[in-house]
């Protein structure tokens, strides 16, 4: 009897220290900014992006058309500010010496898809909300469809676009619950 209680207190001990120590290599999931006032202005801009890709989200359900220049405009304005409060993106972003819009224009537009395996390759690292949501705005962007495509195309890149917005708007939302107020 005595036996079964200290082997029960012993497996107890072990989980619970496998649990502190798990918790403890975790990295944080939340977005700490130094100033009150730049975490709040932070926070606003994510909850206000969320409203702009929801509406594009609604647009694109409805059947209207999604430009690349309103999409890139509201992408480049995403990356810069997600970027802007994790470094490993910023440093992505701007790799030899170019700034977002330049990456958007070059080495995203010449290849979105390796830009994205490059994205889902350290989405772990950083903060993984703001990186879903970089993730997420240039799978939109490299899913509108082109009116010159065949029609069947047309359709697949409407559905994947809807679901990157989906998904964009989702890690946008997860991401103001993370930003730590100061």
């Amino acid at each position: 009897m005595v036996g079964r209680s200290f082997i029960g207190g012993v497996r107890f001990c072990a989980v619970a220290m496998l649990v502190a120590v798990t918790a403890c290599s975790s990295p944080s999931r939340m977005i700490t900014l130094e100033d009150h006032d730049e975490a709040l202005e932070f926070q606003k801009s994510l909850q206000d992006y969320s409203g702009s890709v929801s509406d594009m989200l609604r647009d694109a359900q409805h059947g209207k058309a999604i430009s690349d220049f309103s999409m890139g405009m509201l992408a480049y304005d995403i990356l810069s500010t997600v970027s802007s409060a994790d470094s490993g993106l910023y440093a992505h972003f701007t790799a030899g010496g170019i700034d977002i819009e330049d990456y958007l224009k070059t080495r995203f537009q010449n290849n979105p898809d390796r830009e994205i395996a490059a994205l889902d390759k350290i989405s772990g690292e950083g903060s993984p909300s703001l990186r879903a949501v970089a993730r997420n705005t240039l799978d939109a962007l490299a899913h509108i469809p082109d009116s010159h495509d065949p029609p069947a195309t047309q359709r697949q890149n409407r559905e994947q676009l809807e679901n990157a917005l989906a998904n964009t708007k989702s890690a946008l939302d997860r991401a103001a619950t993370e930003v730590k107020i100061p």
